[in-house]
């Protein structure tokens, strides 16, 4: 029964949503990466990890409800305009280009000594030797993410193949050492803004991520050093690759004895050197403590679970959380998709890398990936105030 409701609660969540991608696509992949594990156990057994498949499920379906209640009545409130999309210029785009280029060749060449590193000794001494650079690349991550997106954007706008094999540069360096959340992310990302803009269809998205995705499942496996989808089910090993958000939703009971004030939540996603100058000391995110307190042989290895945006939410806010905050963050992905139509190249590109450090905590580390955001938020605000009006 509960099965049915959630799926029926996220059917009607996406059709209404449907006219705006970011906020649909956000949602969809919440519920994928939480909900697709407790699914398939209706159908296959599968014991490699404990979770309480009803707590998981009946926590995505109040998710779901939330946002479908409080869109049909932000659908009866706003007042309909239609914005059309252009690309206008920004005189410093040209500059900012350039100067975050060195950046990312700085990136690409550690992605391509960590992939060496991977290729000669495995996996997991290729993340080792990332650990011990004495100038982290995770560092220049952000204007990595600027450049590639401005690269996209100037695509828009010039339809220069170049930028096209830029970007197909920037992704290849970073699969040489077998991730793939930025292929991921910055696709999504990409696609998500091309279909409100009307350059692809649902449809089109539908089709390609469906033959994408064994490919993807498959390349997971073989980085692991198995088969994985060669020698059983894709949706088995799609499940046990998503099995860590329902396992973190059903354990939350580790953090009970955590005390995380949201002023020093808040104030943790900022860099640290300005923390520390006002006297505050920094606190682990949830994910850290989780595995931390889980399995603390897994987090002395180096080891990880990343985290659950639903998790988050349930564990600081509890269920009143799961009902007011999800809608905020949906208000917030339909405000970013205004500012990209509106924008000019330079927004445009800070708006998708936003947007990508929000599909990101989907499943990530929360704090690490806000201070993303905060990033690209000051990147936005400081040019909006020297560069008013275009003067």
């Amino acid at each position: 029964m509960i099965e049915t409701l959630y799926l029926l609660s996220l059917l009607f969540t996406l059709l209404i949503l449907k006219a705006h991608p970011a906020s649909m696509v956000f949602v969809f992949l919440v519920n994928m990466l939480s909900g697709f594990t407790p699914l398939i156990t209706t159908l296959m057994r599968y014991d490699l990890v404990l979770f309480d498949k009803h707590l998981v499920l009946s926590m995505l379906l109040i998710f779901n409800f939330s946002i479908f209640i409080l869109h049909i009545i932000y659908l009866l409130l706003k007042n309909k305009k239609v914005i059309l999309f252009s690309v206008k210029n920004y005189k410093y785009s040209r500059f900012i280009f350039y100067v975050f280029s060195l950046f990312t060749l700085f990136l690409v060449y550690q992605n391509i000594s960590q992939g060496f590193q991977v290729i000669n000794n495995g996996y997991i001494a290729g993340y080792q030797d990332a650990s011990e650079q004495t100038i982290k690349a995770t560092s220049f991550f952000p204007f990595l993410l600027i450049f590639y997106f401005l690269l996209f954007v100037f695509y828009l706008k010039d339809r220069r193949k170049i930028y096209l094999v830029l970007m197909g540069c920037i992704i290849a360096s970073y699969l040489m050492y077998g991730g793939r959340s930025f292929l991921l992310y910055t696709s999504i990302s990409s696609v998500v803004f091309l279909i409100l803009i009307k350059r692809i269809t649902y449809k089109q998205f539908a089709i390609v991520s469906i033959c994408a995705l064994p490919l993807i499942v498959l390349a997971g496996a073989l980085r692991e050093g198995g088969s994985g989808a060669l020698d059983s089910t894709i949706l088995f090993r799609m499940s046990m690759e998503m099995a860590n958000i329902p396992m973190i939703i059903s354990n939350l009971n580790v953090l009970d004895d955590i005390n995380q004030p949201l002023i020093i939540v808040a104030l943790s996603t900022l860099p640290h050197s300005i923390i520390l100058s006002l006297g505050i000391e920094p606190i682990n995110s949830l994910s850290t403590e989780f595995v931390t307190n889980y399995d603390p042989g897994w987090a002395k290895a180096g080891g990880g679970f990343g985290f659950s945006i639903i998790g988050e939410i349930y564990y600081r806010f509890g269920y009143f959380g799961l009902m007011t905050v999800p809608y905020c963050i949906v208000l917030l992905l339909h405000n970013l998709e205004r500012k990209f139509i509106k924008g000019d190249e330079f927004d445009k590109a800070l708006i998708l890398t936003f947007y990508y450090g929000m599909i990101m905590w989907v499943r990530g580390d929360f704090i690490e990936i806000s201070r993303l955001l905060m990033i690209v938020l000051f990147f936005y605000y400081v040019k909006r105030f020297a560069y008013r009006n275009g003067k």
